[in-house]
């Protein structure tokens, strides 16, 4: 006979067991995170028949299992523990253990993503800008897809341009129980791909220029040829769970923002890229500016995306004043045309110490 068949109420003793349980199924079934009754929703106990199942680790038993699990006893020490708690509807008989059948571990999912080759969700970014009643400026509508080196699409940035200024952005995720693009989608998406990735593997020499955003990396190329712009979900607010080590083998260059911001997400891009193994060089933003052209300080947030500033327009010389010859100006670099295999913009190092990050991080700080 199976102690489960004369507890008095498998209901209340799982509720008892369980104190931070959840219940679901119209109160059918408790969630809980683990035997261990840590919060959480892995662990599905049906109250009817006290069987349970951890879908986190694809383990089950029953009720007397956990007793066994959290009090360190045997069946008949369960059983025993029931009685004197008075959990038995028949405490004088004797039980034997009955074998509870273990469900066969599943298959675990893969991650829920667009398959290969999808469209993007242009539809869909352009229905919420209209539940929005945006006004978006002609073409004020950029999707940005992180791809996986398969072509799968977990994740696509929307970022739209308001015709009365600024912008707005949006995650639109791929999955949950449709299975479909969903906007803020993205919960249980980590880890993520970086982006341009796919752009990365069609450039197997090009080194990597790690920017803030989509659109400074989108910027990268259209600057130096032999460079592809990457990012991570988030810009300046990263993202956790991003897959660097998709990285490895690559020369990869960090140029943040010219502000505190700035400062703070290359201390943590840098910290993770050495976490997998990966020793970035770094690009101040100030000598990149001014590599670009840039006259003077580096404007406080600039990025490589930015336009720089126009240069001031020369005045003709009054009609009375002598001619005076001049030296012609040093034209700026030719920035579409690529750099020398192998160079580094200004301001990079071969490794960045950590005094070094101290020291981008103050400069950073005081831009102004």
């Amino acid at each position: 006979m199976s102690i489960l068949s004369d507890i008095t109420d498998l209901s209340s003793l799982a509720q008892h067991l369980f104190p931070n349980g959840k219940l679901v199924r119209g109160g059918t079934e408790l969630r809980a995170g683990d035997v261990n009754g840590s919060p959480g929703s892995s662990l599905s106990i049906k109250l009817e028949s006290g069987i349970w199942i951890d879908h986190n680790g694809g383990e089950g038993g029953d009720l007397v299992d956990v007793l066994c699990h959290r009090f360190h006893l045997d069946y008949r020490g369960a059983a025993e523990w029931l009685r004197v708690n008075g959990w038995l509807n028949r405490p004088s008989r004797q039980y034997a253990p009955a074998p509870v059948p273990r469900p066969t571990p599943a298959e675990p999912e893969p991650l829920p993503c667009a398959p290969s080759g999808q469209p993007l969700p242009y539809k869909l970014a352009e229905r919420f800008a209209r539940s929005q009643r945006w006004q978006l400026l002609d073409d004020g509508l950029h999707l940005h897809p992180y791809a996986w080196p398969d072509g799968q699409i977990p994740v696509v940035v929307a970022r739209y341009q308001l015709a009365q200024g600024g912008k707005q952005v949006r995650r639109l995720g791929w999955g949950g129980k449709s299975k479909q693009w969903r906007v803020g989608g993205t919960a249980g998406l980590h880890p993520l791909p970086p982006y341009n990735i796919l752009r990365l593997n069609q450039h197997p020499e090009a080194f990597v220029l790690l920017v803030e955003g989509e659109r400074a990396a989108d910027a990268v190329e259209r600057l130096f040829s032999n460079y592809v712009g990457v990012t991570v979900l988030g810009g300046s607010n990263p993202a956790a769970g991003t897959d660097w080590t998709l990285l490895h083998g690559r020369v990869v260059h960090v140029l943040p923002d010219a502000d505190p911001a700035g400062g703070q997400w290359c201390v943590r891009v840098t910290a993770e890229l050495r976490a997998v193994g990966i020793e970035p060089r770094l690009l101040v933003p100030q000598e990149v500016y001014a590599y670009l052209g840039g006259r003077g300080k580096c404007p406080r947030g600039w990025d490589i995306a930015d336009p720089l500033p126009p240069r001031p327009t020369p005045v003709d010389p009054a009609p009375e004043s002598a001619a005076v010859p001049q030296e012609p100006a040093t034209p700026p670099p030719d920035i579409h045309t690529p750099l020398p295999e192998g160079a580094i913009p200004l301001g990079a190092t071969d490794h960045m110490s950590a005094d070094q990050v101290d020291e981008l991080l103050q400069y950073l700080t005081g831009a102004g």
